[in-house]
């Protein structure tokens, strides 16, 4: 992705009828791509990042490698 580019993850929690289905995202890197609690991720740099989504009630986690790169001219 490219700096000030912005996509939305999702992220789905199993089972159907979980009473928690809360989600908390966050970035391995938030110089080079933020995200905010509704998954929506925004390049503010140039590197790489890893978003994870993982469980409020802990224990299981998901995630996403993302690569921001510098507009070529």
């Amino acid at each position: 992705m490219r700096p000030m580019n912005k996509y939305q993850l999702k992220a789905t929690v199993h089972p159907e009828n979980a009473t928690n289905k809360n989600v908390i995202w966050y970035s391995s890197n938030p110089d080079v791509v933020t995200v905010d609690s509704d998954g929506w991720i925004e390049a503010v740099g140039v590197g790489d990042a890893t978003i994870y989504a993982e469980a409020e009630d802990g224990g299981v986690k998901a995630w996403c490698a993302v690569r921001s790169t510098a507009f070529l001219f």
